[in-house]
């Protein structure tokens, strides 16, 4: 029986936070400084957040690897992996298909 590690869980959360807060300030479609008005700490405060995405994207690959490699050495073998990878691929494919037909959809100016 695999123990649960939640705090791992928790960092992976935090890193996942980190890198949506980055897009909320770097990748938006308008300046978030220039949006907010009034104290300049919650600036400051979304700038610190915003340029530590890295950090975050480090951290979530990490501890994911961590989980995949922590698996007990009798349940790893060829047709886990490969059913594994298989399973992954169906889903990625599904969301990149479904993605595709939205945009196809909704965006017809462009």
């Amino acid at each position: 029986m695999v123990k649960k590690q939640s705090n791992f869980q928790l960092l992976k959360i935090v890193a996942m936070l980190m890198i949506v807060a980055h897009h909320l300030v770097s990748k938006n479609a308008f300046n978030v400084d220039t949006e907010i008005v009034g104290l300049t700490a919650n600036k400051l405060l979304l700038q610190i957040l915003g340029n530590n995405a890295f950090i975050g994207n480090n951290l979530f690959f990490l501890i994911s690897a961590w989980f995949l490699s922590s698996k007990e050495e009798d349940s790893i073998n060829i047709k886990y992996s490969f059913s594994s990878c298989v399973r992954l691929e169906r889903i990625v494919l599904f969301y990149s298909i479904s993605l595709l037909c939205l945009s196809l959809i909704f965006n017809r100016g462009g």
